[in-house]
């Protein structure tokens, strides 16, 4: 099924597909399987729910997962309609809260942010943020400057976090010096009385 049938369909039974800008597909609960195919799948009271076996397309999974949301698929579609950022708009966002996206000599063109020139027709732009050993996923998004944007937040509040970390340990540390030279005055003084 392609994205033209899909959306005819859809609208035919008064339903919407829901865009996601966090999904690697594109579409809301549409995931990726191990098999280059695609499923279906929500959570429920605190379990999981598959809607669909593997599936040939993401578009085959987004008409499944609007019909489990019924009517109010077009309201939730509207929502995520909304949520989408523009490059223009990211760039703006960065601006306006001093945050830099850094140019990087990548496919992306941007630090941070992986490009997956295909299998990820919507949000084909991953923002990573390197942790410890391993990489953080930020999630996908429909353009390289919103991922940067995300990633740029994040860093800055892992930046903050570490200075605000390391201006304690070196309190910490002045502290202790301060306490052992007190001690060490201390103890000349008795010596000297």
């Amino acid at each position: 099924m392609d994205l033209a049938e899909a959306t005819r369909m859809a609208a035919a039974e008064g339903l919407a597909l829901v865009k996601s800008s966090r999904s690697a597909t594109g579409y809301s609960h549409v995931y990726h399987d191990q098999n280059a195919r695609f499923k279906v799948h929500v959570w429920e009271n605190g379990k999981e729910r598959f809607l669909s076996g593997s599936l040939v397309s993401v578009f085959d999974g987004a008409l499944a997962y609007a019909r489990y949301l019924g009517e109010r698929s077009v309201e939730v579609a509207a929502a995520a309609d909304l949520a989408v950022m523009t490059a223009q708009e990211a760039c703006q966002m960065a601006q306006e809260e001093g945050l830099t996206l850094v140019r990087a000599s990548v496919a992306s063109g941007f630090k941070g942010v992986k490009y997956y020139a295909s299998g990820r027709q919507a949000r084909p732009y991953q923002a990573l943020l390197s942790e410890g050993r391993g990489k953080t996923d930020l999630g996908y998004y429909a353009t390289a400057e919103e991922a940067a944007l995300v990633y740029a937040r994040r860093s800055a509040a892992r930046d903050e976090a570490m200075a605000r970390k390391k201006a304690a340990r070196e309190e910490a540390a002045r502290e202790k010096t301060a306490a052992r030279e007190t001690a060490a005055r201390e103890t000349a003084a008795r010596e000297t009385a």
